[in-house]
């Protein structure tokens, strides 16, 4: 009776054992697939986040969309959400560089939530100085003062200061366009300081600039020649046509300023040609017309009059159609009234101070607006500033007390140990008296 349960339970207990091997080895063999799988799946993530980055980089937009999604898409599929994270920013960068300004901020603020929850700070920064970047655009002072500042506070918690720069000369910039002499040049030095520490030739030129146009905005032409000098002989070197035809034409501003036609001509006409290579891109209608407006200007401070009439005319013929530039046809309407008037051309004259007049008119309400926004910018300013400097000296008050009750514990515990040791010898010759 006893025999055929003991074959059975035998029977079932091999069983057992080949099944639980088999589901081992199955489980073992789903893992290394999986594991595979997801190896592969980590690669691909790379390259496509070095593709977007490249492709952000080259302003090829179709590749770089192309790029974030398959990437955002695999990021989803795998589960990995660092991923998400970079792809999302990747796509808020995108809607930047194709001016989708609206939705920017909503994946921007998708992907800082993931991407602070995994301590990427080096993109946590990069996403911060993206919102600033979009406060600008929409003309947000306030915000982008905000973010900008909160951004340096990041950096240096994190010793993450890769647009930490960046950040330094949106700033200055920005009080700039404030009307702040003393924070924009505060922001310039301070920039002017990390591109040293970082021998860093990138920031080296924008803050060469940004020091050569303040120093020209104090009047001081021949400082800012010196550092205008600087930021062209760096330009030359990055093949920046974009930032040497700006660097040229404000380095010829600066010599009209100081009277030294010859150079100014010279630097406004390499900024020409530089500027009518790419004409149908974007941006450098506006920057041929400064270009002739400046050479205008020349002409008239020079004493050529018919010169200066011609190049206003070129001047306003690139922007006559675009409504918005305003300050760019009022410059080269100034230009164009001046150099009539002094040809006694005085109808024609006429006319184009009645234009200049109906479109100084029309921006005068904007300009009262952007006025009141300036003065609310700079008072939440000195607000932040305020506040960290008592958040500072509450800090330090705070150490203080700590220093002073650290100090106080150590004394009370040296008294203790004191009264113990006197407490024992006392206790000792007692006993020893008492022994005798």
């Amino acid at each position: 009776m006893s025999a055929k349960p003991l074959k059975w339970r035998f029977v079932f207990c091999w069983l057992w054992v080949l099944s639980t091997n088999s589901y081992d080895l199955f489980s073992q063999n789903e893992l290394k697939t999986l594991q595979k799988s997801n190896r592969s799946a980590s690669v691909l993530l790379k390259q496509y986040d070095s593709l977007a980055s490249a492709y952000y980089i080259s302003a090829e937009t179709d590749k770089m969309y192309t790029s974030l999604h398959k990437g955002l898409t695999l990021g989803i599929q795998s589960r990995n959400e660092r991923y998400q994270g970079i792809f999302l920013l990747h796509k808020a960068l995108y809607l930047k560089r194709t001016k989708q300004l609206d939705s920017v901020t909503f994946y921007a603020y998708k992907a800082f939530s993931i991407l602070q929850r995994y301590k990427e700070w080096k993109h946590v920064s990069r996403m911060m100085y993206l919102l600033g970047m979009i406060h600008l655009d929409k003309n947000d002072q306030v915000g982008a003062l905000q973010q900008l500042i909160a951004l340096i506070r990041f950096n240096e918690k994190h010793n993450e200061h890769t647009n930490t720069g960046s950040a330094y000369h949106l700033l200055s910039r920005t009080f700039h366009r404030l009307n702040d002499p003393l924070n924009e040049k505060k922001y310039i030095l301070k920039h002017l300081a990390l591109a040293e520490k970082q021998n860093s030739d990138y920031h080296r030129l924008y803050a060469f600039e940004a020091w050569a146009g303040f120093l020209t905005d104090q009047k001081q032409y021949n400082s800012a020649a010196v550092y205008f000098a600087k930021a062209y002989e760096l330009v030359k070197r990055q093949n920046n046509e974009d930032a040497t035809a700006g660097i040229l034409i404000t380095m010829g501003a600066n010599f009209i300023a100081q009277k030294e036609y010859k150079k100014g001509l010279a630097a406004l006409r390499s900024a020409e040609q530089i500027a009518l290579k790419y004409i149908p891109e974007p941006g450098w209608v506006q920057t041929l017309a400064t270009d002739y407006a400046y050479i205008s200007s020349l002409f008239l401070s020079s004493g050529k009059p018919k010169k200066a009439l011609e190049y206003a005319r070129r001047s306003l013929a690139l922007i006559e159609k675009k409504p918005l530039l305003y300050d760019y046809q009022i410059q080269g309407l100034k230009n164009q009234a001046a150099a009539q008037k002094a040809l006694g051309l005085f109808r024609e004259a006429l006319n184009s101070y009645e234009r200049l007049q109906v479109i100084t008119q029309s921006i005068d309400i904007d300009k009262e607006r952007e006025t009141a926004k300036n003065i609310e910018a700079k008072y939440q300013f000195d607000k932040i500033e305020r506040e960290k400097e008592l958040s500072e000296k509450d800090l330090q008050i705070k150490e203080l007390e700590l220093q002073n009750q650290q100090k106080q514990r150590k004394l009370l515990s040296a008294l203790l140990g004191l009264f113990a040791i006197l407490l024992c010898g006392g206790l000792w010759l007692y006993q020893k008296k008492s022994s005798l």
